[in-house]
């Protein structure tokens, strides 16, 4: 959650230095970020606006009480295992219905070994820290049924409220 007090803390010296570097602040100011970039030009729009002319945000995250990577990722985590090591049908079902597009299943490994399961930690880290007590982001590619903490068997939806509430969105 600091990333959001970062960027507006960025945003407000490059303005200072801008300003002593040529003599008058910008009279724009846009940002532009990409997936979790993206989610933070979004979130600095939101909660800044003064601060910004405009923003792109690209391809962002988002996070409702509705969903996000922490409903996406954990099915992935399960499934892209077998489907990997058999093909099995049901967990190739499994994955489409996680929101993986069919088409897309060259680039699951690459995703499985280099960022599912790295984002579901953090993320979840950032927004559910007592879910896995003191392992601080977890356990990295735990096997599903490991027991308490392991993000591979997360659910958001089993999650107290307060994991929920509108924060979730805004932080």
């Amino acid at each position: 959650m600091e990333w959001h007090r970062r960027v507006a803390e960025l945003t407000v010296a490059a303005k200072k230095v801008t300003g002593r570097h040529y003599g008058r602040t910008p009279r724009f100011t846009y940002a532009a970020g990409l997936s979790a970039g993206g989610y933070l030009v979004r979130w600095q729009l939101e909660h800044y606006p003064s601060l910004y002319t405009g923003g792109l945000d690209w391809n962002a995250l988002t996070f409702t009480k509705e969903g996000s990577l922490l409903t996406t990722l954990p099915p992935a985590l399960r499934a892209y295992p077998r489907y990997e090591a058999t093909k099995d049908p049901a967990a190739h079902a499994e994955m489409l219905a996680a929101g993986y597009p069919a088409g897309s299943e060259k680039l699951w490994g690459y995703h499985y070994n280099n960022q599912w399961d790295f984002l579901q930690r953090v993320i979840r880290e950032e927004l559910d820290p007592d879910y896995d007590g003191s392992a601080e982001a977890g356990t990295p590619f735990c096997k599903q049924g490991t027991g308490a903490g392991c993000d591979t068997d997360y659910d958001f939806a089993a999650r107290p409220r307060s994991v929920h509430g509108p924060s979730t969105g805004s932080r």
